[in-house]
């Protein structure tokens, strides 16, 4: 059984394996310990592009959430 935010994570690294492999883009999911309620999406930089636990930003349980995620690492692409 998938528990907490796993299948969301799941989802959305999927999503943008769908839309972004081709680019070169990979997603490694990490789990912290414990019961952290943390779901964040970091570039291979460091960067903070998504945080529902410090940002308020949720779990891309919506397409829009989801599109808004694959714009941030679009608009990074494009900016190498």
């Amino acid at each position: 059984m998938v528990r907490g935010y796993h299948r969301f994570a799941q989802a959305l690294a999927a999503a943008i394996g769908d839309r972004l492999g081709e680019r070169g883009v990979e997603v490694e999911l990490l789990k912290d310990d414990g019961a952290t309620g943390n779901f964040e999406v970091h570039l291979g930089t460091g960067e903070l592009v998504h945080s529902k636990a410090t940002g308020g930003q949720g779990r891309c349980e919506t397409a829009e959430e989801t599109e808004a995620v694959i714009a941030k690492i679009l608009a990074y692409l494009e900016a190498l």
